[in-house]
């Protein structure tokens, strides 16, 4: 059953993240401009205090692209190949401005349109603003600042966007492969997010020991988490990396990736280990010396209230296919209910399709029940 609710909460989280990405977002005017509508999003601090602002006007592309000041980080991934900026031809632009962006229509028009690349420039330099984006629907200016943004800095940005206009009307009759490699990347890595998620979940409310050796399998786990990544990762590198967005996708999706794999790692291999075992099973049969029920401390609401864990202890020393049991054992609450010193605990144990014993069953007995495995 965790298996299909693991499968199908990644794909809600996939599928989730694509129309996100699709819809259009309705905001809120913060004012008009000359007849143009703008947009006003302000960020806090701990303590209330406004530090940034980002201005937005209409701008429907349903292209991303951003815009910011070149730095360290940007030569480098230029230099190692992992992305690859579009140059104007203007030399001061070049230099100073980072273009994030693809869509050979907003290229051709930012090359054409002296304008427009002096507009940024005033904006990015100048004004000092962080960044200048589209989401798509919007063009955004960002600013670290603690005032509403000036009539200059709306004027600004509504000539920028009238010299962009061009774009807008060729840009939604023209999506370039990157926006659809960029979503099915995002897609699938935000997915497998959402598949570690539900793992956690699992292991948080179902929690007793599937396998005899746990640090074996997490050994495992993490040698799988580090070749998926590698693979992934070049897969990742290898499909964007001939764009100027590129660096920016592939750093989120190493980050996720890097805290979603070893838990999904670790799910795989048990996953792996236990359902694709066909051999036949081995029984012990061991003596309960003491069970015992502990809850842990914790906040009362939502997914930190106590968390509760079974476990009891063999009187003798097991071992199956050349694996040790071992005498404490985690088990669930329906198996705690029936198990009591003195009483007889079968063990059903199997092989594991990647050598990792693991508890096939566990079926506890009265103490002078004679057991025929």
């Amino acid at each position: 059953m965790w298996i299909i609710i693991r499968l199908l909460l990644s794909l809600a989280v996939a599928v989730s993240r694509m129309i996100y990405r699709l819809s259009p977002k309705a905001l809120p005017e913060a004012g008009n401009y000359q007849g143009m509508p703008y947009y006003l999003d302000t960020s806090e601090d701990k303590e209330g205090d406004r530090i940034a602002f980002q201005l937005g006007m209409p701008f429907p592309t349903e292209s991303l692209f951003k815009f910011g000041p070149e730095g360290n980080a940007a030569r480098l991934c230029k230099a190692l190949g992992i992305s690859t900026e579009y140059q104007s031809g203007d030399t001061n632009f070049d230099e100073k401005i980072y273009l994030a962006c693809d869509h050979p229509v907003l290229l051709q028009q930012l090359g054409n349109s002296t304008q427009s690349r002096d507009l940024i420039l005033e904006l990015l330099v100048n004004r000092q603003f962080v960044s200048i984006w589209s989401d798509g629907e919007v063009l955004w200016a960002s600013k670290n600042s603690d005032q509403d943004p000036s009539e200059t800095e709306i004027q600004l940005l509504a000539q920028l966007v009238a010299s962009l206009m061009p774009v807008c009307q060729a840009a939604l009759q023209h999506k370039t492969s990157f926006f659809w490699r960029f979503l099915w990347v995002e897609a699938f890595v935000w997915g497998l997010f959402g598949y570690a998620a539900t793992v956690f979940l699992e292991n948080r409310f179902n929690h007793h020991d599937y396998h005899l050796d746990s640090v074996t399998l997490f050994q495992y786990g993490l040698v799988a988490a580090a070749l998926l990544m590698a693979v992934l990762m070049l897969i990742i590198i290898l499909l964007l990396r001939k764009s100027s967005r590129g660096h920016t996708i592939i750093t989120e999706s190493f980050v996720l990736l890097l805290l979603t794999l070893p838990l999904c790692g670790m799910q795989l291999v048990s996953d792996i280990n236990r359902n694709f075992d066909s051999a036949e099973a081995q029984q012990q049969i061991g003596i309960i010396n003491s069970v015992t029920k502990r809850t842990s401390s914790g906040r009362r609401s939502g997914l930190w209230t106590p968390r509760t864990t079974y476990q009891l202890k063999l009187q003798d020393q097991l071992s199956a296919f050349g694996t040790q049991v071992p005498q404490r054992i985690d088990i669930s609450e329906s198996t705690y209910q029936h198990a009591d010193e003195g009483k007889q605990l079968l063990l059903s144990i199997k092989p594991g399709f990647l050598g990792l014993p693991w508890y096939e069953k566990m079926t506890v007995y009265p103490a002078h029940t004679k057991i025929q495995p």
